[in-house]
């Protein structure tokens, strides 16, 4: 995406166009510094709902650029929707992590979904607590790596109960259940 400006020289008229964003991407409204420290990037809040990096989100969304412009996380205010599936959202997080191309890296859904055949189940507060993650976890080439069952639920033909937590490898093949 690119802006357009009129820029006056010595009384002449010069249009100038300058490409937006870092790495292609569009930079949000009201960007801050992230914390103290300009190696942690920055901060923005989104106005209105907007595109940002092919993807929509919605107005009070805060994105995290990197210090090198990549968007690599978000959190939402509100649950909304987010690579066909619907994310938790609260004032203060929790924050969906993505790869540096755009693809999820750990998402936190706001209830049980299927996602790519398997039933995550969505993040509570006590199970985070007690380390019994609900994160729901990606491969950089997109496929589910990981997440806890919301049902009980037969995968590749391996029976699984609600609250297991099942692991897939890149290709998608189940690999182990952890507790």
């Amino acid at each position: 995406m690119t802006h357009a400006f009129r820029v006056g020289l010595a009384g002449l008229a010069v249009a100038v166009t300058l490409p937006l964003g870092l790495g292609g991407q569009v930079p949000p409204h009201d960007c801050k510094p992230w914390g103290n420290k300009t190696a942690l990037g920055t901060m923005c809040t989104l106005a209105h709902d907007d595109t940002v990096k092919g993807r929509q989100f919605p107005a009070g969304t805060r994105l995290h650029y990197d210090s090198s412009g990549v968007l690599d996380f978000f959190w939402i205010t509100k649950p909304a929707a987010f690579a066909g599936l619907t994310l938790n959202g609260t004032a203060s997080g929790p924050h969906h992590a993505l790869y540096r191309d755009g693809r999820p890296r750990v998402l936190w859904l706001e209830h049980t979904q299927d996602v790519q055949g398997v039933p995550c189940r969505p993040i509570r507060f006590w199970t985070e607590v007690v380390g019994r993650t609900s994160a729901v976890s990606f491969h950089p080439n997109g496929r589910l790596a990981a997440c806890r069952l919301g049902r009980a639920a037969t995968i590749q033909g391996r029976r699984f109960d609600k609250g297991a937590r099942v692991l897939l490898d890149a290709s998608g093949r189940l690999m182990t259940e952890a507790r």
